[in-house]
């Protein structure tokens, strides 16, 4: 079942510290050091350029996270 067939449940966070960890750390297994909540609490904290940080995970129908690359999911890179 592709991506536009699957129900999915989107959460959305303002802070890195309000992502449940073990969920971000599985997703980032393998991936560079620049994904790692260090770093994006790190980041969040130097103010740099007044950003505002979100980050958004999907849930399917059974609770589990789901991923899709952005091309899947229909975001504009």
């Amino acid at each position: 079942m592709g991506v536009a067939n699957r129900r999915l449940r989107a959460e959305i966070y303002q802070r890195i510290a309000d992502v449940p960890g073990q969920i971000w750390d599985d997703l980032i297994a393998g991936s560079h050091e620049t994904l790692s909540r260090t770093f994006w609490s790190v980041l969040e904290a130097s103010g740099l350029n007044d950003f505002e940080y979100r980050y958004v995970l999907f849930f399917d129908e059974q609770g589990q996270v789901s991923t899709a690359d952005q091309n899947q999911a229909g975001v504009a890179a």
